[in-house]
């Protein structure tokens, strides 16, 4: 059967910028990607390829769409309630506490998770923040966020962790120097592991099933046994065990140990239970 418009859109799409439009709930992202091209007054895919093709800087704007950059700090309080909690326990019993987030935007997540880490007196901790988007990056690295994203954070915690420029907060060298962004594409680029606790929330929403079955597989992979994985509010594992994990609050899961799994354990290991 020939490919339609669509199709054959999509297929270029993957070939230029690297981003499996397939791999998505195709519903949902062909209304997104018309509405958008309507802005540019395009209602055909082939027409529309040969603008991003001849503009670089609608191209930019089309990768940021696709990787949608909603963010704030602590969002979702009562799930990062739970979070401060495991990032204290495991804080005590580790040498090296190791954190990923994954598909991070603009950094108001990972630099979270940092103030946690610090005001649980947590000494020797590192957080991988990685994302798609380079753009989303740039952002992040620099540390520079409006007021309305910091609604969230106490007063005290913001005067201790930011500094005020005009407009703007700027993140502390503290909360900086933990935290490492890096380029990461889900959907390819290879994963690394040995991680205590990886967020990954609200990404799994715009996948279909099969992608979304790859990647929980990927990311507990990723942790060490009894490490914690953390997805979106709107989102959920069916069948945890099935992914040699369970689930211990809303929207977070923890990875078996070698003792659950029937694997042996490890001596001495310095892992939760």
């Amino acid at each position: 059967m020939a490919m339609d418009e669509f199709d054959i859109f999509k297929n270029k799409v993957h070939q230029k910028i690297g981003l499996d439009l397939n791999k998505y709930k195709e519903k949902q992202l062909k209304r997104r990607i018309s509405q958008f091209m309507g802005r540019y007054n395009s209602s055909d895919f082939a027409h529309f390829f040969m603008l991003l093709s001849s503009d670089p800087e609608l191209l930019a704007k089309f990768k940021d769409f696709l990787t949608i950059n909603t963010s704030e700090f602590f969002r979702d309080i009562k799930v990062f309630e739970v979070i401060a909690g495991i990032i204290a326990r495991l804080g005590k019993k580790q040498s090296l506490l190791k954190i990923w987030s994954a598909g991070c935007s603009v950094g108001a997540e990972p630099y979270s998770l940092a103030i946690l880490a610090e005001e649980a007196g947590i000494r020797s901790y590192s957080i991988l923040a990685s994302d798609y988007d380079v753009n989303a990056l740039q952002e992040a690295t620099e540390g520079s966020y409006t007021a309305n994203l910091l609604k969230n954070i106490p007063p005290s915690l913001l005067d201790k962790y930011f500094s005020r420029n005009g407009n703007k907060y700027k993140v502390k060298n503290i909360l900086k120097a933990k935290v490492t962004f890096k380029e990461h594409n889900l959907l390819k680029t290879p994963y690394p592991g040995d991680f205590d606790l990886i967020l990954c929330r609200n990404v799994f929403i715009y996948f279909n099933q099969d992608v979304q079955h790859e990647l929980i597989h990927l990311f507990v992979r990723s942790l060490n046994p009894g490490g914690y994985f953390v997805i979106g509010g709107s989102e959920f594992i069916p069948f945890p065990d099935q992914y040699g994990c369970k689930k211990i609050s809303a929207c977070i899961y923890q990875k078996n140990t070698m003792a659950e799994t029937g694997a042996p354990q490890k001596s001495g290991a310095n892992r939760i239970p």
